[in-house]
């Protein structure tokens, strides 16, 4: 991976010769597996100058992106609806994003359009 951040580096540099020290490069680095086998966190830590450590979305804020998300999809279903709560437990480690692809391969527009004749149910996700 240190081989690909390097090979990038130059190649942003590389592209603009006319830059100056002045100038500066923000490099945004993301990872699930900064400690992984293929990672030597030595070189990954030497290679960013400022770290930013981001945890995953808690309990609370799990059952508030399904039902945002729920929301963004046009179903409006409130707490005590749905199980929102159910999802939040299923859904631990997931990032927001995982949350939000989930919401958007089950309430399909076809899904949508289906819920007055068979409401969800948690197993579909």
């Amino acid at each position: 991976i240190m081989k690909e951040l390097g090979n990038h580096l130059k190649r942003i540099k590389g592209a603009h010769p006319e830059a100056t020290r002045e100038d500066q490069i923000l490099f945004i680095g993301c990872t699930r597996q900064p400690f992984a086998e293929t990672v030597n966190p030595k070189e990954l830590l030497k290679f960013f100058e400022e770290k930013m450590w981001l945890s995953f979305p808690d309990y609370s804020s799990r059952i508030l992106l399904w039902k945002h998300f729920f929301d963004l999809k046009g179903v409006h279903l409130e707490l005590f609806e749905f199980p929102f709560s159910v999802l939040a437990k299923i859904s631990e480690g997931f990032t927001a994003g995982g949350i939000k692809n989930t919401v958007e391969g089950v309430l399909t527009e076809r899904r949508v359009k289906l819920l007055a004749k068979r409401p969800l149910e948690v197993k579909e996700f």
